[in-house]
């Protein structure tokens, strides 16, 4: 019979976990969606400790993150488990313990974690036969044998992890409710313990909520399970990151060039209004469908809104739920630690922002990234162009005279006709297309 684990403290109380009867590949205990059993709380590592071995014969081995505790004692090797061995991870402990084979108890025997009635019938309705878990009975409602075949965060099965970054690991997942697929974010276990990120995480989480705009990734919802706060967003599938696009993809066609920044321009200009900060992340944090469109994949908030969102009620309900100490988050520094944080927590000088969709566009037209000479560069096919020249050479060879004029006039420092706001570069590259079609650089649009 396989071996199990009592939870006595802890978010999972009082389930009993039956455990595999090999644990190949190794049965994870962690913080991580992909662990076999999920442990929720600040102190829990992403892969906190591992199970080895086979029902009866069981070892426990600590990670290399977080500390692991049996009987009272913290490890910091492999340790063999024996019948009755207590295992703290955080704030969770789980008795370790073998079965015996299922029986029917008395009649009268009640279940010994939720009190039901287990063994024969005793005439007030059908009993239910037990699990002899040492010298107690465990009903089957209370005993969970799926959490080491699958996967399970409320009703979202986890598929696999998708990204991660410093703070934050975002899975792929199903609704088990709709079977739709969808992306689960939460954050790493070492980083909710930092009140300031936690705050954030949720404040960007509610801000998502509402935030009703077709170029950034829908938020289903915020949930909270076995103490873990996590986000549910729309999943696009087949999509890349803009990053590597720009890296990896080579001369892009140019009408399509001219629709990405476009919308570039249009997200900057929205996130503008609404105290969100894109443009820090405006490649590893955007992404395009295999038709162009562009989606939001991750934003900051600016210090002022994050401030009025922590007062709501919304953002103490979600801290509750999780756990929290709403007043701590509350009161943790808002100052920033660094300037980096300094820049993730304020909006950029429009200016700068037409500047930095001017880039894309030139890495977007001429395949190669925005170096040292590429301002340079511009500023002589712009030349050549108006003295009626034929542009062979260089990163621009080739390219229309309107797409070149509109780079050099987001990218080139001076100049009367310098675009200096995102609505000017939406409307002058609305005009550039008009151009370009007018022209037959370009085809009609259908």
């Amino acid at each position: 019979m396989p071996s199990a684990l009592k939870v006595l403290t802890g978010p999972l109380q009082p389930r009993v976990l039956l455990l595999p009867e090999r644990c190949e590949p190794p049965y994870v205990l962690g913080r991580s969606l992909e662990s076999n059993l999920i442990l929720g709380g600040p102190a829990v590592a992403e892969r906190h400790a591992l199970l080895t071995g086979e029902a009866g014969d069981h070892q426990i081995v600590p990670g290399s993150r977080g500390r692991t505790w049996v009987d009272g004692e913290a490890i910091t090797g492999p340790r063999p488990l024996a019948h009755g061995d207590r295992i703290r991870i955080g704030n969770h402990t789980l008795l370790y313990q073998r079965t015996q084979a299922p029986a029917p108890g008395p009649s009268e025997t009640p279940c010994a974690c939720c009190g039901a009635l287990l063994g024969p019938s005793s005439g007030k309705g059908p009993a239910l036969r037990s699990l002899h878990l040492g010298e107690e009975l465990i009903c089957p409602r209370c005993v969970d044998s799926r959490l080491h075949l699958e996967r399970q965060l409320d009703s979202y099965r986890i598929l696999r992890k998708i990204t991660n970054n410093a703070e934050e690991v975002t899975y792929l997942a199903v609704d088990t409710r709709s079977l739709e697929r969808v992306a689960v974010r939460i954050l790493r276990a070492e980083r909710q313990a930092d009140a300031r990120v936690l705050r954030r995480f949720l404040v960007r989480a509610l801000v998502g909520v509402v935030l009703d705009h077709p170029n950034f990734l829908g938020v289903r919802g915020v949930h909270v399970s076995a103490g873990i706060p996590f986000v549910v967003v729309e999943h696009v599938e087949r999509s890349t990151k803009l990053e590597v696009l720009v890296r990896e993809g080579g001369a892009a066609h140019l009408a399509d060039a001219l629709y990405v920044t476009n919308q570039l321009a249009e997200i900057l200009r929205h996130a503008r209004e609404q105290e969100l900060v894109v443009a820090k992340r405006k490649k590893s944090g955007v992404l395009i469908d295999p038709s162009g469109w562009v989606k939001v994949l991750a934003y900051d908030v600016t210090l002022e809104l994050e401030r009025r969102v922590a007062t709501t009620e919304a953002f103490a309900d979600l801290a509750a739920q999780a756990g929290e100490d709403t007043e701590r988050l509350r009161a943790a520094s808002y100052e920033p630690r660094d300037e980096d944080e300094a820049r993730l927590g304020r909006l950029a000088d429009e200016f700068a922002e037409v500047y930095s969709v001017g880039r894309i566009l030139f890495q977007m037209v001429s395949g190669t990234t925005f170096g040292a000479g590429s301002l340079e560069a511009v500023r002589k096919a712009r030349r050549a162009l108006r003295k009626g020249l034929e542009l062979d050479e260089g990163p621009l060879a080739g390219k229309p005279e309107p797409i070149v004029s509109l780079i050099e006039r987001v990218i080139v420092p001076k100049g009367p006709a310098r675009i200096r706001t995102l609505d000017g570069f939406t409307s002058a590259s609305k005009e550039t297309f008009r151009l370009m079609v007018e022209r037959g650089d370009l085809p009609a649009p259908a």
